[in-house]
């Protein structure tokens, strides 16, 4: 037994391995299964660069954007020197979010005690 098969026991990936024009699609219940989205995340999400958005959307320093990749908080910015930096979303102290939305700042702020971020 194969661990793709281990983590979805219902479904037969046989059909979605034949050549394109005789090829099927897994059943339904592959993208519902926990397991399976948690197998991604490690194996394709929290492995390889994720295009975002394009350099030109943060043109300016303290340009920023906010995502969720995955279930995790991540914001995109351009610091002082012109290069494009991602970082978690959090505070490290509380964990809650210090960046919303899109704009431009020098600094980011935790709402729960003010540190500073920049």
């Amino acid at each position: 037994m194969n661990e793709q098969t281990r983590l979805v026991p219902q479904t037969n990936f046989a059909a979605s391995r034949q050549p394109t024009n005789q090829a099927w699609h897994p059943g339904g219940e592959i993208y519902a299964s926990a397991e399976l989205f948690e197998r991604e995340r490690e194996e394709i999400f929290f492995r390889d660069w994720l295009c975002v958005a394009r350099t030109e959307e943060l043109a300016n320093p303290g340009d920023y954007m906010t995502f969720r990749l995955v279930g995790e908080p991540i914001v995109v910015t351009r610091n002082l020197a012109g290069e494009l930096k991602a970082f978690a979303n959090v505070c490290f102290h509380r964990g809650v979010e210090v960046a919303n939305g899109a704009g431009n700042t020098m600094e980011f702020s935790c709402p729960y005690h003010g540190w500073l971020y920049d």
